[in-house]
């Protein structure tokens, strides 16, 4: 594909082939990293790019990060992002070149339980990989004389120092011995320390990264702790994260979503040829850049279903299904509002007092799954495929009742409908008034737009320009607003979505396409 080397990061200029009459659509380089193992695509049972995709500088700062940690300057790394944006594979990469040079790496991660987490669980699994390489009788030497403070952690090290948790007092030995180990492990050889899903980890395990954070000093130890911006109880963990920053060395990274292309390069990557315009358009829509989102629905495509994937879907519901009534009810109208909801059009259309749609909104935010930017009167859910499961779990009375809600609303209040044309304020109120079930009514709405019966039924949300989704800054590649679930662009998916089956153009000439499913090209017969 002729493929330029620069620093051993590998440069591909996409090009994809269309039908005649259109001019090739070049995409911008998309770095891809050669990973330091074989992978056919697939990880734990699931579809994944063999390459690292993108991510060019998040790698740069943490390698340079380790420079600073193997030369005696520690360094801390908070590695930030929605779920499913990256951040494991991000620090996979990171491990492999790190082993690869000698590097340890060491990494345990938190644990979710519904008691607030279990103590000390990713010191445990780091423990235990150390037990497993070096032996009781290794590790109790690298620990020193303190040695019995680890045995309630790890019992195969011998009897604990006691019999219960470790007290106020034992807690803050077990801290130094853990330093200590720490740092004589760095001697060895330089140490990486991974902590994953720092949003589980319970009072224990937080404390004992601020005292490492707080009193590393000469070791040669890079420390990468990684959580969840969009886990619910984001509040909690934001003040923690700030006195982290003070305490020491800390760098914060914070992973974004992948752009179009990106998402085409990550979709190359897994299929071994460039998608066709339509598969891209089909997954980037619903996926708005999440790899693993974009993971799961390619997989389903290849399954030959276009229904969303029960991994996500069950996910996604688990988060809905958690929030009160209330605030469940608030999401749901916001979600068929199908763009950024201003506060007045919602109060309007939700059916609550203002005190309990306040309390509602605040429960939501909260939660992660409405967005709400500082400066801006409006309400948007997080992401399009929580909308999709919002929308599909409604009971289709409830569904036309916040319709009628929007479309009342509408009539009352004209001013607060989208956009500045009276055409596109017509089109709206139209669409609401026939998913209400009122065609009458919306007849009067749908000849002010202009539309046709069959062109407002499939009609257009109108979305903002300006706006882009969540973690997705507009720019080149990206779509900066969306036209609503049967707009122009969902269109584009839709179709897309239909027509599945149709090749992917491998770049370059007199090469031959895959199609989505990832089965071999056959010859043309022609």
């Amino acid at each position: 594909m002729g493929d330029r080397h620069e620093s051993g990061i590998r440069h591909s200029l996409w090009r994809v082939d269309l039908p005649i009459f259109m001019a090739p659509t070049t995409y911008a380089p998309v770095p891809l990293q050669s990973q330091r193992r074989d992978n056919p695509g697939e990880m734990g049972g699931r579809v994944a790019s063999p390459t690292l995709v993108g991510r060019v500088e998040e790698l740069r700062i943490l390698k340079a990060a380790r420079s600073r940690a193997a030369n005696g300057e520690p360094a801390v790394v908070l590695l930030g992002g929605e779920a499913g944006v990256g951040k494991t594979r991000l620090v996979t990469e990171l491990a492999a070149r790190c082993g690869a040079d000698g590097t340890r790496v060491l990494s345990g991660g938190c644990v979710p339980v519904s008691a607030g987490g279990l103590p000390f669980t990713p010191i445990m699994e780091v423990l235990r990989v150390l037990l497993a390489e070096l032996g009781p009788g290794g590790v109790r030497e690298l620990a020193g004389p303190s040695w019995p403070e680890l045995a309630w952690l790890l019992p195969a090290l011998g009897k604990p120092q006691t019999a219960g948790p470790p007290s106020q007092a034992a807690q803050a030995r077990l801290f130094e011995v853990l330093l200590g180990l720490l740092g004589r492990l760095g001697e060895q050889a330089p140490l990486v320390l991974v902590l994953e899903d720092l949003h589980w980890a319970d009072r224990s395990t937080r404390d004992l990264l601020a005292f490492l954070v707080r009193n590393l000093r000469r070791e040669q130890v890079l420390l990468v702790a990684s959580y969840r911006s969009d886990e619910p109880g984001q509040g909690r963990l934001g003040p923690y994260l700030a006195e982290l920053d003070r305490g020491g060395p800390v760098q914060r990274l914070e992973l974004q979503r992948f752009d179009r292309a990106e998402t085409i390069a990550q979709l190359t990557a897994i299929l071994g040829a460039v998608p066709s315009n339509d598969l891209v358009d089909a997954v980037f829509a619903r996926s708005e850049g999440n790899p693993f989102f974009t993971e799961e629905l390619l997989a389903a495509v290849r399954a030959g279903s276009g229904e969303l994937p029960a991994t996500v879907r069950d996910l996604l519901r688990g988060r809905v299904e958690a929030l009160p009534e209330p605030a469940r009810q608030v999401l749901a109208a916001v979600a068929v509002g199908g763009r950024p909801v201003p506060h007045r059009l919602l109060a309007a259309a939700a059916g609550l007092d203002e005190r309990g749609l306040v309390e509602a909104l605040r429960a939501a935010v909260a939660h992660q799954l409405l967005v709400s930017r500082p400066g801006e009167d409006g309400y948007e859910v997080r992401h399009a495929l929580l909308r999709e499961v919002i929308e599909a779990d409604l009971l289709p009375g409830e569904r036309a009742r916040l319709h009628a809600g929007y479309a009342h609303a509408l009539t009352g209040r004209p001013e607060l409908a989208a956009g500045d044309s009276p055409a596109v304020a017509a089109a709206e109120l139209a669409a609401h008034w026939d998913a209400a079930g009122e065609p009458a009514r919306a007849l009067p709405a749908r000849v002010q737009a202009g539309l046709t019966p069959h062109a407002v039924g499939a009609g257009p949300r109108p979305w903002p320009a300006s706006r882009a989704g969540p973690g997705r800054p507009a720019g080149p590649g990206r779509r900066g607003g969306r036209l609503g679930r049967r707009g122009p662009a969902r269109g584009r998916a839709a179709a897309g979505r239909a027509q599945l089956g149709r090749p992917c153009h491998r770049a370059g000439p007199g090469r031959r396409a895959a199609d989505p499913a990832g089965r071999p090209p056959r010859d043309n017969p022609r």
